[in-house]
């Protein structure tokens, strides 16, 4: 079996987060666990938790839309490298929750042929119209998503020194497509390709040590750091310019609507969820009553089993 890790990236709600380690602790018999949470956003006491859970010192006030959380899934994953033995990881939202139990995640992963479990895609430009994929999700696979993300990492706007009709100086952009006109221009990445998909996954210590010691890691840094949404591409663009073995993320979400986030998931759900083959799901409200619901399924029925788990 698979010794499994976990590095938690938060923001908010620590009643939420303890929950989340609580269930990872009693699942997966006291796994190491490196929290990055955002003490700026949301206070939170240590004490209460495990001892065995480390928490990255200094944070980062990490931001949605940011390169901040990319450099906070670093620290953890750097922090995580430096405790003791494990064979696989997951980068988890404090806003997840596992529905698959550990006997099956560990016993695939002990046998697995790849190397990392991410939603990843080259970023490509196609004149294709917005809409669903084939299940009606409007989730990273649907077809118009990477002429999207095209137009966020790729896409520059030029400024053009302009004239108002009162003659008033103006800046007008010219949006800027074709590959040779932005290599002419230096807004083309050299020596990689671009990629992109959702942020959260796993990976083995092949993956952890690729991260941490990419050798086009500063120049991908750098590239998409004033980039729209970069975390939806800095993970895949150094994974996908590399040699690691890639497999389907196993993670479960909803996006019955073309907006930034997932749906918040609930009883109506739980079907799905469980029926779906995923490890993991996201999102959860806090004190949502599905996750009573998910804690049965997963074999975990009282607080004292939690105890017995980590004291």
């Amino acid at each position: 079996m698979a010794d499994v890790a976990f590095v938690i990236l938060s923001h908010d709600s620590p009643t939420r987060l303890l929950r989340l380690v609580k269930t990872l602790v009693a699942l997966y018999d006291n796994p190491h666990i490196v929290c990055h949470h955002n003490f700026t956003s949301c206070p939170l006491e240590i004490t209460s938790f495990p001892h065995t859970v480390r928490f990255v010192h200094p944070h980062i006030d990490t931001r949605w839309g940011d390169l901040s959380l990319v450099q906070a899934g670093l620290a953890g994953i750097d922090r995580l490298c430096r405790l003791g033995t494990w064979d696989w990881f997951f980068l988890l939202s404090g806003s997840d929750y596992p529905i698959s139990g550990p006997e099956s995640v560990r016993g695939a992963l002990a046998a697995a042929d790849y190397d990392v479990l991410i939603d990843s895609r080259p970023v490509k430009w196609a004149r294709l119209a917005d809409g669903p994929d084939a299940t009606g999700q409007f989730s990273f696979s649907r077809p118009y998503w990477s002429t999207h993300a095209y137009e966020r990492y790729l896409m520059h706007q030029l400024p053009i020194p302009s004239l108002t009709k009162r003659l008033r100086p103006k800046t007008r952009y010219v949006q800027i497509w074709h590959s040779q006109l932005l290599r002419l221009l230096g807004k083309w990445p050299k020596g990689f390709t671009i990629h992109g998909g959702d942020l959260w996954f796993g990976g083995n210590r092949r993956t952890a040590d690729l991260l941490l010691s990419h050798p086009k890691r500063r120049s991908i840094l750098e590239f998409l750091a004033h980039k729209h949404i970069p975390e939806e591409s800095v993970f895949q663009t150094l994974i996908g310019n590399s040699d690691l073995v890639q497999a389907p993320s196993k993670r479960f979400t909803k996006w019955p609507e073309n907006i930034a986030h997932p749906k918040w998931l609930g009883a109506e759900d739980l079907t799905d969820m469980i029926n779906s083959g995923a490890w993991f799901a996201r999102k959860f409200l806090p004190d949502d009553p599905v996750l009573n619901a998910l804690d049965r399924y997963l074999g975990i029925q009282s607080p004292q089993q939690y105890s017995r788990a980590w004291s």
